[in-house]
């Protein structure tokens, strides 16, 4: 079984940013306690750092990059796990006057060949 990254990326209105970070670090760790998940990165960066000729709105963008052990352990989350974490964030920071506050898409990433120092 191929290990996998499961990529979460998120955009976020500057105005719940410290929030919405306070809440991201415990839903991240609640998400290491499912099966097979490994270990996780979170990452911020701005649109203009890289986009620069793209007009900035403002929003933060963050990356989380879990590693999985195999698809079936993600299968699983998905199959059991994955509605009440997205409903988790979504009761916290869900839309305000009809907008919402933060976005998120997901990929998936099979290893294909990990290489290391040597």
């Amino acid at each position: 079984m191929a290990e996998v990254f499961y990529e979460v990326n998120l955009s976020v209105n500057p105005e719940i940013d410290e929030a919405y970070g306070a809440a991201l670090e415990p839903h991240v760790q609640a998400m290491l306690q499912f099966d097979g998940f490994k270990d996780a990165v979170i990452t911020k960066r701005r649109l203009v750092d890289e986009a620069p000729d793209k007009e900035d709105d403002g929003k933060l963008l963050y990356t989380v990059l879990y590693t999985v052990a195999s698809r079936e352990c993600l299968q699983g989350y998905f199959d059991n796990h994955a509605a009440e974490m997205r409903k988790e964030m979504m009761d916290l920071f869900g839309p305000k006057d009809g907008v919402p506050q933060f976005t998120a898409s997901r990929r998936i990433h099979e290893v294909k060949k990990r290489f290391a120092k040597a």
